[in-house]
Order: C-alpha cells, then sequence, then structure tokens
C-alpha cells in the first residue's frame, strides 16, 4: 500500500505542484518581461521592434519552458534564421503553442492574433507596442481589408507572417481543417509558406487542462511552398497539399513512428 500510494503521488501530487509552481512563476515572470519590453518599445517609438522582439522572445520562451520541465528536440535544421517575407504555419494543438512559436519565431515576425485581444487589459497595449498584427475574423470584410494592408507590409519591410491556420487549439491534438486566410495573404504577397510542426506539446498542456507537465517537444521545419505559381481557382487543392504535408509530418514525429 506505501508503495502503491507513493506512486500515486508521483504521477499525480508531485506534477501537480510542479505545474501551478511552473504557472505561477511563469505568469510573474511573462508580466515583468513584457512590461519591460512594452516600455521600452514605447519609449524608443517602436522603431527597433522588428529587430530585438524576436530575440527577446526565444529567452522569453527558454524561460518559460525550463519551468515547465519541457525538452525541445529539434528534428532538423531551422528553415527559418534568416530575414524574409514569407507566411510561417504552425500546428495548434495545444496551450504550450505560443511559447514553443516563440521559440523558432524568425527575424522580423509578425505574430497575426484575433481582435478580440484589444480587449484585454495590457496584452492590446503590448501587442501595439511590439507591432503585432490582429484580424477580425467575425467581419469578413474587415478581414480582407486587414489582409490586404498585411500583403504590402510582407512585401516592403520583409515580414514573417507567423499565423496557426487552424484558428483554435486542436481537442485531441489532430490537426484540423485550415482557414483560409494565410493562404490568399501568401498567394497576394507572392511569398513562400513556411510550415513548421510540433508533437508532443498535446500532452504537455492540452486545453482542457490548466496546467502543463513535463516533457518532450519535437520539432520540424518543413520545406517551403511556393506560392508564386499558385492561382486562386486552385487554393483548395494547395491547401490540402500543405495540410496533408503537416500531418505526416506529425505522425512521423510521433513516439514510436518508424
Amino acid at each position: 500500500m506505501p508503495e502503491a500510494r507513493a506512486r500515486r503521488d508521483s504521477r499525480g501530487v508531485l506534477p501537480t505542484l510542479r505545474g501551478i509552481a511552473a504557472v505561477l512563476v511563469g505568469w510573474c515572470f511573462t508580466t515583468v518581461y513584457c512590461t519591460a519590453l512594452t516600455l521600452l518599445s514605447i519609449v524608443t517609438l517602436r522603431h527597433w521592434a522588428r529587430t530585438w522582439v524576436a530575440p527577446a522572445a526565444h529567452v522569453w520562451a527558454r524561460a518559460l519552458l525550463a519551468l515547465c520541465g519541457v525538452r525541445v528536440d529539434y528534428d532538423n535544421a531551422s528553415t527559418l534564421r534568416s530575414r524574409a517575407a514569407r507566411v510561417v504555419l504552425i500546428n495548434h494543438p495545444s496551450t504550450l503553442d505560443a511559447v514553443w512559436a516563440a521559440l523558432v519565431m524568425p527575424p522580423a515576425a509578425l505574430p497575426i492574433g484575433k481582435r478580440e485581444m484589444i480587449y484585454y487589459p495590457g496584452l492590446n497595449l503590448a501587442w501595439w507596442a511590439l507591432r503585432f498584427g490582429l484580424i477580425d475574423r467575425s467581419n469578413p470584410e474587415a478581414a480582407r481589408g486587414t489582409l490586404a494592408a498585411l500583403v504590402e507590409r510582407v512585401r516592403c519591410e520583409r515580414l514573417s507572417i507567423l499565423v496557426a491556420p487552424e484558428g483554435t487549439r486542436s481537442r485531441d491534438g489532430s490537426l484540423q481543417a485550415f482557414k483560409k486566410g494565410a493562404f490568399h495573404l501568401a498567394l497576394q504577397a507572392g511569398v513562400p509558406i513556411c510550415p513548421v510542426v510540433a508533437a508532443g506539446a498535446h500532452a504537455i498542456w492540452p486545453r482542457h487542462r490548466w496546467l502543463p507537465v513535463p516533457g518532450v517537444v519535437r520539432i520540424r521545419f518543413l520545406p517551403p511552398f511556393e506560392t508564386r505559381d499558385w492561382r486562386i481557382a486552385d487554393l483548395d487543392a494547395h491547401i490540402e497539399r500543405v495540410h496533408t504535408a503537416m500531418q505526416l509530418a506529425l505522425h512521423e514525429l510521433e513516439p514510436g513512428a518508424g
């Protein structure tokens, strides 16, 4: 009985306590760190935000992953090290996705979030100060206008748009159907689509659980999909090709995959 109780504690109590500590310390660190970055960006009139946001995001991500006891294994070399105009797609299986995505954020990245973020005090100011993007998914006309403005910025400023095309976290960790906004943007801008997939994040912190547990996330950078020859009439077929490639990569990254 004592041994059985100890096994239960090692699986339940200790991971829970670690998860609580990770979330509390992580929130405190995030609040202080992001406040400092926001103030720095405002004081410098947001002039250098494109230059230092990615390195700052890497530091933040490493700290939070260490707090959560998460190790990241790269399945291949990053294809996102240089500054270039591109659309980076990530899968969205867990609450941990913002963290591992920040870890692989390329130079001059422009994360895109939903417009509802403007209603979160503090977060809305940080999002503006760091020159991130917002899109109103509930208003197709406004979303099209936002995409048109983003196309011009991507071309002129050599930005990397960072987006989760599934739109929301997966309930079971599987790859959901893609929304078309990111693909329309890449098509109109004539820039490549660069998928990045992570396996293991769902087991560490699924959407239905409040706390993370230690684990391993395996990340793979897929070859870019060039869009210069794409046509709007064939967009659904191209989206399916990208989805299939990401699905296959996730399957190969799963433990025990041959």
